[in-house]
């Protein structure tokens, strides 16, 4: 953080700044009227649950650190639409935005996950063939030493479908492992993350 702290991009914005000493109810109201917005126009897209499991939301942050040009952007955009009283509010959201990017999106963005729900189509004809495939040979597996043969080999890249296959017919039956995407007592190749 002190080295972060030497950049001269770095800038830390209090949020919803409240004084020492009193008189402060002026700011206490203020700053449970933004929160109150918060709540009533970003719950959906945040998934606050706080009333759900029964106690009252507050605010995530109250500090944010960012870029001093992303800051004066951001600064500049507030003042052009005239939305000063709600400036920490704003930030706030920012935040929670980019928290829950990186949390739940950004994973999807990367080149192999792009690859896996894009191919999704294609991995679902090929999981329907194998299923023909076993349900006109119940019983068939082709070893280990086989799998290398494309005659007796089905690959599929979509490693969930795969795995969900395999669990409703069974497979593994023994202590098989998995390992490099490959299940071991059956021809089926797995690719992707497992």
């Amino acid at each position: 953080m002190e080295k972060a702290k030497q950049d001269p991009e770095f800038f830390e914005k209090q949020l919803y700044w409240t004084p020492d000493h009193p008189p402060y109810d002026f700011f206490i109201r203020y700053h449970n009227w933004q929160l109150g917005l918060l709540v009533e126009f970003f719950k959906e897209v945040f998934e606050e649950k706080a009333f759900l499991h029964g106690y009252q939301p507050s605010n995530k942050y109250y500090r944010v650190i960012l870029p001093k040009t992303k800051h004066d952007e951001i600064i500049n955009c507030i003042n052009d639409f005239e939305l000063l009283p709600i400036r920490d509010l704003l930030f706030e959201v920012i935040a929670i935005a980019q928290d829950n990017y990186v949390e739940h999106i950004a994973f999807w963005e990367r080149p192999e996950m792009q690859k896996l729900v894009t191919s999704a189509e294609k991995e679902t004809q090929k999981a329907i063939q194998i299923i023909e495939k076993l349900d006109e040979k119940p019983g068939c597996v082709v070893t280990q030493e086989q799998s290398h043969h494309p005659s007796c080999c089905i690959s599929i890249l979509h490693s969930m479908m795969a795995l969900l296959r395999l669990s409703t017919i069974g497979w593994p039956k023994s202590s098989s492992t998995i390992s490099n995407g490959t299940i071991m007592t059956c021809s089926i190749r797995i690719g992707g993350l497992i």
